[in-house]
This record gives C-alpha cells, structure tokens and sequence, in this order.
C-alpha cells in the first residue's frame, strides 16, 4: 500500500507541472502576439458582438475573430476600446478553458484516490478535499465569465 501511494503522489506531483507548463503555454499563445503587434494595428482576439460593440462604442459594428483593426485616425479610440475589450474577453476564454480542465483533473483524481483508498482514511481524505477544490474552481470559472460584463459596465459608466 505504501509503493502505491508513493506512485500516486508522483503522479500528482508530475500532473501539477504539466498543468502549469500548459496554462503557461496557453497564455503565452494567446496573449504574445498581441503585444507583437505594431503600433498601429491591433488583433480582435474575441468575437464582438453587435451589441457588445454598441454598448462600448455607440457603433453597432460586429467584429469577428482575428480582424486588423486600425488605431490611427478617426476610429483609433473605438478601436482601440474594441481591442482592449476582445483581449480580456479572450483571456477570460483562456482562464476559463484551463481551470474547467484543472478541475476535471481534479475530479478524475479524486475519484481515483477514493476508489483506491480502501480502509486508508487519509487517502479517502485526500479525495473529498481535491473534489472540493474542483467545485471551488468549477464556481470561479464561472463567476469570471462575469468580468468582460463588469469592464463593459465600467466602460459605458
């Protein structure tokens, strides 16, 4: 019993840094090129509704995914609102894809410690507290798809 739990602690121990150098991976992915850009032009990296566009702007122009806009001239304010706003749309997007997948891993390895623990209390312990932290993480992930709803509320005033 001691090998397997000592083969279960090196698994979680070798999971956690492949879930970091993933969610390090993802960021880096997702946001460098928006900073690669130059000056002047910036990536919509989250689709904008027409709505959306209309509250943050006055302008009821939808913008797909992966369109150059220009921050020069007489749209570069909007625009750049546009930008600002599709970049913490997306990012929340991110955040929201890594910590769903941390939690189901959380949930899978949880299942497997109480599945496995037999008559070991700790290891039955140990499960109930990594379930807990993937409904924690489960509730955040869902609490942040809020955040582009708070930017845009303090944006518009």
């Amino acid at each position: 019993m001691l090998k397997f739990h000592s083969m279960t602690h090196a698994i979680l121990q070798k999971n956690t840094l492949l879930v970091a150098m993933l969610a390090l991976a993802i960021f880096l992915v997702g946001v460098a090129p928006a900073f690669a850009q130059s000056a002047g032009t910036c990536k919509v990296r989250a689709a904008i509704s027409s709505q959306e566009s209309q509250e943050l702007t006055g302008n009821s122009t939808a913008y797909n995914s992966g369109q150059d806009l220009s921050l020069t001239g007489s749209a570069a304010g909007d625009n750049g609102i546009i930008c600002t706003y599709s970049l913490i749309k997306f990012l929340v997007n991110v955040g929201t894809f890594v910590i769903f997948t941390v939690a189901t891993l959380l949930f899978l390895v949880a299942g497997f410690l109480y599945l496995t623990a037999g008559a070991n209390a700790s290891n039955k312990d140990k499960a109930k507290d990594y379930m807990v932290f993937g409904v924690v993480g489960l509730i955040v992930a869902l609490l942040a798809r809020v955040i582009p709803a708070i930017v845009r509320g303090v944006i518009t005033g």
